[in-house]
């Protein structure tokens, strides 16, 4: 698509939105309005790493701040991807990016009207906390409650729950050898 085109219908879809009530609420209320800026969702990859459209008409990777989820080879982890597409895929997010990692994907938290959709995986048991560069404190709590409710992946017996972490590495080391 010609970047012209993709320019009118980022913005034909983002006056929609504001238009059917998409607003800036309280869950904002704790973030620099100032940092945050408005994107499509063009794809979902994996769920915790998204395709967007910027206003610049340009896509960009964004992995979810603090999260981390299961690989598509993992338990839950084709399953939670589904439920982040059914939930975002083709609307507009709010987004606050805090840097790029190691891969020069945007570290960012999402915002689906007042949802942090960061926090709402957590929340639903669709990923850890990844607790090695977590820095939203509330995460934890909300891992806690997912876990004891058996919420999403919570719900597999213990041994097919490996945090994606530890998958990664024990897949990187079959590989070495």
């Amino acid at each position: 698509m010609e970047r012209k085109a993709v320019r009118a219908v980022f913005h034909l879809i983002s006056f929609c939105a504001l238009v059917s009530g998409f607003t800036i609420g309280p869950a904002l209320a704790e973030v620099d309005i100032a940092d945050i800026r408005e994107a499509l969702v063009i794809r979902v990859i994996d769920a915790d790493t998204v395709g967007l459209l910027a206003e610049e008409g340009k896509i960009e990777k964004h992995r979810l701040l603090n999260i981390d989820c299961p690989e598509k080879g993992q338990p839950w982890g084709k399953k939670a991807k589904r439920i982040l597409s059914a939930e975002i895929e083709g609307l507009p997010v709010l987004v606050k990016s805090q840097g790029r990692d190691k891969y020069k994907r945007h570290l960012s938290t999402i915002f689906l009207g007042e949802k942090n959709l960061n926090r709402w995986l957590v929340e639903t048991g669709h990923c850890w906390v990844f607790r090695r560069y977590n820095s939203d404190s509330t995460l934890l709590e909300l891992e806690k409650t997912a876990k004891d409710r058996g919420l999403g992946l919570w719900s597999l017996p213990e041994y097919a729950r490996i945090p994606p972490w530890e998958f990664r590495r024990k897949r990187k080391s079959r590989k070495t050898r």
